[in-house]
């Protein structure tokens, strides 16, 4: 084969190889199905016991804490609104660090006054002077632990009032 052929081809052998991979998951999923729902119910059964083990003990994992903090806010209107009025700003530092559950408290508390939506809050109903965060996603480092940068990414995105610094004044 010479060399421009070869260049050419090469794209499409790897779509085919993506493409293959995709199909035998697939195929391996459809004969493994009563397998899987094995597994799955096996899995879900271990997690309710898991938890009533935890709750029998009086113990909350980090997300456990986050998750009720939500469910909380959620349920509870009025709690949520005495929870906003509270803090007149709030600033979190290496954001780079948190995970989804983090961003929707977050969220939940930096509302304007004035909503109360039934879900976590979208971006335009946040009070845009209450919220400030700090993050550089090089330095995430508790993926370990359910921190994911990508959040911090979105965020960054969806709050749009960004500033990025380019210079480490701290070593420099």
């Amino acid at each position: 084969l010479n060399a421009n052929y070869t260049k050419e081809l090469g794209p499409h052998v790897t779509e085919a190889k993506s493409l293959l991979e995709k199909m035998i998951s697939f195929f391996n999923f459809i004969f493994y199905e009563e397998e899987l729902k094995g597994i799955s119910e096996l899995l879900r059964d271990f997690q309710v016991e898991v938890e009533n083990v935890k709750r029998g003990m009086g113990l909350l994992t980090f997300a456990d804490v986050a998750t009720l903090g939500i469910e909380c806010l959620l349920r509870f209107p009025e709690v949520r609104q005495m929870e906003k009025k509270s803090y007149k700003a709030i600033m979190i530092d290496e954001f780079q660090d948190d995970n989804i559950l983090q961003k929707e408290l977050l969220y939940l508390l930096a509302e304007k006054e004035e909503h109360c939506s039934e879900n976590i809050p979208l971006p335009e109903n946040l009070n845009p002077q209450k919220l400030f965060f700090v993050g550089d996603e090089k330095q995430s480092i508790y993926k370990f632990r359910g921190a994911d940068v990508e959040v911090f990414r979105k965020l960054s995105d969806e709050l749009k009032g960004k500033a990025n610094l380019s210079t480490n004044y701290r070593s420099e």
